[in-house]
């Protein structure tokens, strides 16, 4: 099974369509905080986005997904527990 990951990614929000085009799949903005909320991200995203630490930082933790590699199509941006 591949992972997927769940969290947070503080960067602003012109970067939207940059995070997209790596693969992720953003919850909504938190103006006060700076962050994308309840963002979905496949492997692959998340190994375009870590050479850019410090650009960007997250908080995104790993957990199982059945389907696959997550997409827009079946990605869901429900609240992390």
């Amino acid at each position: 099974m591949k992972k997927t990951f769940k969290g947070w990614i503080c960067a602003d929000q012109k970067d939207a369509a940059l995070l997209e085009s790596m693969g992720f799949v953003l919850g909504e903005y938190d103006e006060m905080f700076g962050t994308f909320e309840n963002c979905v991200a496949s492997e692959t995203a998340l190994a375009h986005l870590s050479p850019r630490w410090g650009e960007f930082v997250w908080d995104l933790k790993p957990v199982e997904s059945p389907e696959g590699e997550v997409t827009k199509s079946n990605a869901t941006t429900e609240p992390v527990a």
